[in-house]
């Protein structure tokens, strides 16, 4: 498939400060991040509140969602990274890739009925998602 460049209007990289990132990318402060471990999620919970998964709580979950990836083909994979890490529109996704909204759209959503299913055959996913 051909690859055609953005207009400048619709370039993520405008930006010094955002470059290579979409616009709407937010960088988060450090007291806004994820905490590492269960215990900083411990410390960082408020009396009363439910208390947040910790980055190495959901290393597990991050490398069953890895494998799932690599599952997909080439074409699958470059349109998850488009959508999920670049966090491109899918207008932006049909003007890079020279196709409508519309099949965009009906990839977008046959990729994520894929990922879906890659993913709910895995047992520790499906514990997460009932909340074990």
């Amino acid at each position: 498939m051909p690859t055609r460049e953005l207009p400048r209007d619709m370039d993520p990289a405008d930006d010094d400060e955002t470059a290579g990132q979409p616009k709407d990318y937010a960088v988060l402060a450090h007291s806004e991040m994820r905490p590492d471990t269960a215990l900083e999620a411990l410390m960082r919970a408020a009396p009363h509140e439910p208390i947040d998964a910790s980055g190495e709580e959901l290393l597990p979950l991050r490398e069953i969602i890895c494998d799932a990836i690599d599952e997909l083909s080439e074409e699958e994979q470059y349109l998850f990274n488009m959508l999920y890490s670049e966090r491109l529109s899918v207008r932006e996704i049909g003007y890079r890739l020279a196709l409508s909204k519309s099949n965009v759209t009906r990839q977008r959503d046959k990729l994520n009925v894929k990922m879906q299913h890659l993913l709910q055959r895995h047992p520790t996913i499906r514990r997460y998602l009932n909340g074990q």
